[in-house]
């Protein structure tokens, strides 16, 4: 497969410029997951003769700087991918790789957003702050999943935030922050509960990816200390 790059530069001035990219690729593995369960079950399935590779196109648009002793970004990017693959709406999960193709459909995704970084590299104090205000949905025209209709991806957080921060006190201490920050992934959770017309109690779904699942962040902290010894040699606690 051809997957051309393309990517064009104007500088504004010494420190200012905008910049431009587009991008065609091509996977040929799928990342198989479900909505349904939050269980460790994600599969890397092969293209096969039924099953198409995932072709996307990207095109970015930004603009970098640096202001006082910090480089700055502001991106903005829209990509579109065509043979995503996901569980079909009813289908078995816990069945086995056995058949896996007849389980799966095939279908598009969208994702568009902004980015923002500052980051500062020089004094004592460094770091960066990133920020992504960010869509993704996913769509099967064939019905074979939510009806045809748009809906959102699992990974479709809105808001993301990435705080980095190292403190150098001297050659020996050091203090590092780390702070992520996400909205919850989407899930699919039943709406409520019919008997079939063998009198089988079925869970009833009203879409897929209906329910937004709490807020995520993690915060770490670390102190180092740095030995040097005399040989060169370097250790650390």
């Amino acid at each position: 497969s051809a997957q051309p790059r393309l990517s064009a530069r104007y500088l504004l001035s010494d420190n200012w410029s905008l910049k431009a990219s587009y991008g065609k690729m091509n996977q040929y593995v799928h990342l198989l997951q479900s909505s349904y369960i939050s269980l460790p079950n994600d599969l890397w399935v092969p293209i096969t003769k039924n099953i198409k590779p995932m072709v996307s196109h990207q095109v970015s648009t930004g603009i970098f700087g640096r202001y006082g002793r910090f480089d700055v970004s502001l991106e903005t990017y829209y990509k579109i991918s065509h043979n995503q693959v996901e569980y079909k709406d009813g289908a078995r999960i816990f069945s086995g790789n056995l058949n896996w193709e007849d389980r799966v459909a095939q279908g598009n995704g969208k994702a568009y957003g902004v980015e923002i970084m500052a980051r500062k590299s020089v004094g004592k104090t460094s770091g960066w702050i990133g920020y992504t205000l960010a869509w993704a949905e996913r769509q099967f025209p064939n019905g074979e999943i939510n009806r045809g209709e748009v809906y959102p991806a699992k990974y479709d957080n809105r808001h993301k935030i990435n705080i980095v921060a190292t403190h150098t006190y001297n050659k020996k201490f050091d203090l590092n922050l780390s702070w992520t920050y996400a909205t919850g992934n989407w899930s699919t959770l039943p709406m409520g509960k019919y008997l079939d017309f063998n009198e089988n109690e079925k869970n009833y779904y009203q879409q897929r990816n209906n329910f937004k699942m709490p807020p995520y962040h993690a915060l770490s902290v670390s102190f180092n200390y740095y030995r040097h010894k005399k040989n060169g040699r370097l250790g650390i606690w």
